[in-house]
């Protein structure tokens, strides 16, 4: 067996793990990166990548195919509409290869010395092999960038081949002519609202709260607009799945109780995904699984509980956008670098967006999180409905809503919760306000243009800034009540 030493070490080829090899070798330290293929980061076939070129796809050739008030309903559309979408796959693929080319450029190249093609597997912390390169390796730190995989139930394994996930999907010669997808995350949900835009027979299969709102009235108002768009059965329970060579019947409980099936040519699994590091045996190396799943490690500096191993991408965190895992995996290789001296830090702020339409967005803290420690950090909320903007009168989008989540004792953003149109845009400038600390007086002078979408913002914080003088007029009001009491004994 042969022998390699090295200073570094980084298991996994995709996004967060090329990071992670191009930190280290930054600041001038030996490193070797272990992959079984080295073929695309897992985004590039299955992720953001090609949904986004699915969505540009769909508003090129919408105006000239589809009426503004063509029905979208599970049943499809004409069949003459589906014909002219009958490429739309061959067109994805060949823009995803030119996309994906470019990306890869932005890496750089690996040299073939340092590529160990297999499966590493530790011996210890510092001590790993790699059976298929026929190697053992010693290296002074290990960075675990393995990523992730598609979860697939076991209930749905009775499919067989008509059990696909969303790479899969994305490798048909043609688009199916009905299917029916698990799961209410970002991938199932902008899947399930192309697919309808592009004639196929769609449903959606969910359980509990849409997405990853925890602002229950705001996943009410986005779940009410998704279901304009594309049939969707929340809080259902799939009770049986038979398949044949034509397709899949699917057996369901509807919320109320109502016994259901229907039959669709594929069932897709996008009910979120597992950490890659089965075959890692991570135990020998000192290192236990969160209860998430996944392999803990500081936010900021990428190092786990085992001071000399780092872990950065989805291995790590899952639903992780992908700016986080190539800031994370460059972090992880960098501190990696650099042990045993001083890590650096890099702290991130939580963003979150699903381009649905309209655009699902979580920036800075979730309301779940403020209402754990309320007595610690109280908070009001600023509301606002889009209905209420010059835009949406404009344009004739009306539907959506915005929670901002200002402190009580200090008065500075803390996060927002929302379900609009532009919401992407919404939300990145929400995440520079929190990260520059900004206070709802500062906020409330702002300038916001008319009309655009942002005005929504202005109008949430107005809502704030109402809600504070009410809640200080109260308590005035209570102590000047305490104070006659006082007097009176």
């Amino acid at each position: 067996m042969k022998e390699i030493r090295v200073q570094t070490a980084v298991i996994g080829a995709g996004s967060a793990g090329l990071k992670a090899y191009e930190g280290a070798r930054k600041q001038g330290v030996s490193a070797v990166i272990i992959d079984p293929e080295f073929k695309l980061p897992e985004m590039l076939k299955s992720g953001y990548l090609p949904l986004s070129i699915l969505r540009a796809i769909i508003e090129e050739r919408s105006a000239s195919v589809l009426q503004d008030d063509a029905p979208i309903t599970m049943y499809g559309m004409d069949h003459s509409i589906r014909q002219k979408f009958s490429a739309i796959l061959q067109d994805l693929r060949e823009r995803r290869r030119s996309c994906s080319e470019k990306y890869m450029k932005s890496f750089p190249a690996v040299p073939e010395q340092d590529r160990i093609y297999g499966h590493a597997v530790f011996e210890d912390s510092r001590h790993l092999t790699v059976p298929e390169a026929d190697c053992r390796i010693t290296a002074d730190t290990v960075v675990i960038a393995t990523g992730s995989r598609p979860y697939i139930p076991s209930y749905i394994q009775n499919a067989g081949k008509r059990a696909i996930t969303a790479a899969e999907l994305f490798e048909l010669p043609a688009l199916p002519k009905s299917i029916a997808i698990l799961g209410t995350g970002s991938t199932a949900l902008e899947l399930g609202q192309c697919l309808t835009r592009l004639g196929v027979k769609t449903v959606i299969f969910g359980q509990r709260h849409l997405w990853h709102f925890s602002d229950i009235k705001i996943a009410e108002i986005a779940e009410k607009c998704i279901d304009k768009s594309v049939v969707m059965f929340m809080n259902s329970e799939i009770t049986e799945i038979s398949a044949n060579d034509s397709g899949v019947t699917i057996y369901y409980l509807e919320k109320s109780g109502k016994e259901g099936y229907l039959r669709t040519e594929y069932i897709l699994a996008a009910a979120g995904r597992i950490p890659n590091f089965s075959h890692l045996r991570i135990e020998n190396a000192g290192l236990a699984p969160s209860s998430f799943g996944t392999i803990p490690a500081d936010p900021d500096t990428r190092e786990t509980r085992v001071p000399n191993i780092f872990a950065a991408g989805s291995v790590a965190a899952l639903n992780n956008p992908l700016e986080r895992s190539l800031k994370d995996g460059h972090m992880a290789g960098k501190n990696a670098a650099l042990y045993p001296g001083e890590l650096q830090k890099s702290p991130w702020l939580p963003l979150t967006i699903s381009f649905t339409a309209p655009n699902f967005a979580i920036a800075g803290r979730k309301e779940e999180e403020l209402r754990r420690c309320h007595d610690a950090e109280p908070y009001i909320i600023g509301e606002a409905s889009f209905q209420e903007s010059h835009w949406a009168e404009i344009h004739l989008e009306t539907e959506g809503m915005i929670h901002l989540y200002f402190s009580l004792r200090t008065k500075k953003l803390l996060g927002a919760e929302l379900a609009l149109p532009m919401g992407d845009t919404i939300a990145q400038f929400l995440a520079f306000a929190i990260a520059l600390e900004k206070t709802l007086p500062e906020l409330l002078n702002f300038s916001f243009y008319k009309p655009t979408p942002l005005e929504i913002v202005q109008l949430a914080i107005r809502n704030a800034s109402i809600r504070f003088r009410e809640l200080e007029t109260d308590q005035k009001a209570q102590l000047n009540r305490h104070a006659k009491t006082a007097i009176t004994q």
